[in-house]
């Protein structure tokens, strides 16, 4: 997942509107490409390359969203709240080690501060100095991805 399509929320309980509208104002086509490379290396796709991508990618967000999430948000919203509470209290109970694997096959404790989120073969990232890791919940097969927003907060999805 590009770093710009997770973007670390500024806080919580902001509306999707509110997001789209930071992930717009943070990025442009040529950082929208950097990205993609990063994840996908070599020749971007035809049509990529071509001016307002940025533009067309958020509102291909927006379409996504209105077409196919916002009617059952309400509900999707209470599952990913009990999943927070539940994942707190096993986190309470078990520490990190116990509490990782419980969020996708590909997750791992490594020990020594050190996480594992997914299997692909991309740079590791050094959090040492991050103030605040959070863990996003998503609807999604099990895979994670981490978004950071260097310096201040590295997230990650489950």
């Amino acid at each position: 997942m590009a770093d710009f399509l997770c973007t670390v929320p500024a806080r919580p309980g902001r509306s999707f509107e509110v997001e789209l509208a930071q992930l717009g104002g943070e990025g442009d086509d040529d950082r929208t490409r950097t990205e993609l490379r990063t994840v996908r290396p070599g020749r971007l796709a035809a049509g990529l390359p071509r001016p307002g991508l940025h533009t067309e990618l958020i509102g291909l967000l927006r379409w996504s969203w209105t077409v196919t999430v916002a009617a059952d948000w309400p509900r999707r919203r209470r599952v990913l709240q009990a999943d927070i509470v539940s994942r707190t209290a096993m986190l309470a109970a078990h520490g990190w080690s116990g509490l990782v694997p419980t969020l996708g096959a590909r997750h791992q404790w490594l020990g020594d501060g050190r996480l594992q989120i997914n299997h692909y073969d991309l740079p590791e990232h050094d959090l040492s100095s991050a103030r605040t890791l959070l863990f996003i919940p998503a609807h999604s097969n099990g895979f994670g991805w981490l978004g950071t927003n260097p310096p201040a907060t590295p997230s990650s999805t489950r």
